[in-house]
């Protein structure tokens, strides 16, 4: 998930160095230029990669990271078209998780709070235990405090607290 807060971490980029990172030598240097926030060459390689692959799994994945490097870019629009084919892609993967994590982090970055926090809580109700349930559940409090919902950000902070005490977002809103 990508944040704009100067307060907040990129609390997924952990994840640059998932499947496609330990792929071919491509793979492994768009996800070099990701990390230096060099999403235009990122992006360049991941979209002559796609067009290679006929592994479902595989194109979500770099659709992916393409959403990602599009949000980067500040191209929520366009990052929202690559998450929808990502879950199209490979809907019941865990990547469909994080794309729909992604759709939900470009309102966050255009500042549609509302929209960001129905999508977040959605993922959340559906996936309780996914493995970004401690970011959702960030970023849902996050939601809520720019929407001037207090009551509701602190609630939602201390189930993250409550339910992943040692996870970097519980370490951040401490």
């Amino acid at each position: 998930m990508i944040l704009r807060n100067k307060n907040l971490i990129f609390m997924l980029g952990v994840f640059v160095t998932s499947a496609l990172s330990a792929g071919p030598a491509d793979f492994k240097k768009a996800a070099g230029y990701y990390s230096r926030k060099e999403y235009q060459k990122a992006f360049d390689i991941y979209e002559s990669e796609v067009k290679e692959t006929k592994d479902h799994s595989v194109k979500s994945e770099i659709y992916y990271w393409m959403g990602q490097c599009c949000l980067g870019m500040q191209k929520c629009e366009k990052a929202r078209m690559f998450f929808e084919l990502s879950m199209n892609a490979y809907p019941d993967s865990e990547m469909s998780v994080m794309s729909q994590a992604g759709t939900g982090d470009s309102y966050f970055i255009e500042k549609k709070y509302r929209k960001a926090l129905n999508v977040y809580t959605w993922i959340y109700n559906m996936n309780p235990k996914c493995e970004i349930s401690s970011t959702l559940l960030f970023m849902i409090s996050e939601c809520f405090k720019n929407l001037g919902e207090k009551a509701n950000a602190e609630a939602y902070m201390r189930m993250l607290k409550k339910n992943h005490p040692k996870s970097p977002e519980a370490m951040i809103a401490r």
